[in-house]
């Protein structure tokens, strides 16, 4: 029963819904009034009981994600620690790298980390945290501090985000979680975001969204999608393809399109949408890998290809390794040099 519900949520059923509304001739089945209650009454469930009546591994990993195997014997120290959001009942937890950067640069960066991890994956052994400082000191420069935040192993940085979180995730994001970080670093600059995979996602959504406030951003194997979680071509062209992942793109399918409501919010509001809108954009650093999950580099050229099109500026490069451990050193070579580039650019301009 459950499966069959999932398969004939093609859109929700809306165009049913507002086609008899605006009195066409399109045919009203009764059970299309209450699939998108039913569905949606399902998966709260499913959430409330994989949280709270689930194994205690289960409810650890939902909440509180993987930790790195080997954290990183980076030369900067971490600090690691939680701020308390009362009114939504969340807790963020945070990993802040403040590397007293001397450059009279008052930026800094946000990372959002991958699907099933949490904010210490930025200080994985040979990962994010160590490649980022390398990058900086090979040009003989401070690295910008950096906080790599988490509220659960997978989350979308949206408003009106769904159970588990019940909250505007977005709203929140910049009128309390920047400012209390940038209170906290003393920094007033420019916030840069970066992320992988999922937070890849959240990382482009919102900076696309908002580049004034986030003026560059840096993707790593980001997920991406060309197709609408409301439509059947969005689970069905992709088993067709990849037979052997059906639950993944069944589950995927199921968690956007309860966390987008509808079909006119994921237009506007995805990435690519995001890319139609006739509004500056961000410098937009790009990457996958070679040995990439299922459909992600398809998805990722195919967005690669659109700021082409649109000639958007941006860095693409495609590394010789897995999703799970990319080698982010091209992308934070290329972030450094451009800000170096800023930088002598200002720097002439107050001399002149």
């Amino acid at each position: 029963m459950i499966k069959t519900l999932f398969y004939q949520m093609e859109e929700f059923n809306l165009k049913r819904i507002r086609n008899h509304k605006n009195k066409k001739n399109y045919p009203l089945k009764k059970t299309d009034l209450y699939k998108p209650v039913l569905f949606k009454t399902f998966i709260t469930l499913f959430w409330k009981f994989y949280l709270n009546l689930g194994k205690t591994l289960n409810r650890r990993l939902i909440l509180f994600g993987v930790d790195p195997k080997e954290e990183s014997d980076c030369q900067f120290p971490c600090q690691q620690g939680n701020l308390l959001l009362d009114k939504e009942d969340l807790l963020l937890r945070y990993c802040m790298m403040d590397y007293q950067n001397q450059e009279n640069l008052n930026d800094f960066v946000v990372f959002f980390h991958g699907a099933g991890r949490n904010e210490k994956q930025w200080i994985d052994k040979n990962g994010f945290g160590y490649h980022y400082q390398k990058a900086f000191l090979e040009q003989d420069l401070s690295p910008l501090p950096v906080v790599s935040i988490s509220i659960g192993a997978a989350s979308l940085w949206i408003d009106q985000a769904p159970y588990p979180f019940c909250a505007d995730l977005e709203s929140l994001f910049i009128n309390k979680i920047i400012p209390y970080f940038q209170k906290k670093l003393d920094r007033a600059g420019k916030v840069h975001l970066a992320g992988h995979s999922l937070g890849g996602f959240n990382a482009l959504r919102l900076s696309l969204k908002y580049p004034d406030r986030f003026p560059s951003v840096m993707a790593t194997s980001p997920f991406l999608s060309k197709l609408s979680p409301y439509t059947k071509s969005f689970f069905y062209r992709q088993i067709q393809k990849y037979p052997g992942y059906k639950q993944w793109f069944l589950f995927l399918k199921m968690i956007l399109a309860y966390s987008y409501h509808n079909q006119t919010n994921w237009n506007l509001e995805n990435p690519f949408g995001l890319l139609e809108k006739n509004i500056p954009k961000p410098y937009i650093f790009l990457s996958s890998s070679k040995d990439d999950l299922i459909a992600f580099r398809e998805n990722i050229e195919a967005f690669q290809s659109l700021l082409i099109e649109k000639k958007i500026d941006h860095f693409y490069t495609v590394t010789d390794d897995s999703h799970f451990h990319p080698n982010t050193s091209a992308i934070f070579k290329s972030f450094v040099q451009k800000l170096s580039k800023e930088k002598r650019k200002n720097k002439s301009q107050t001399h002149y």
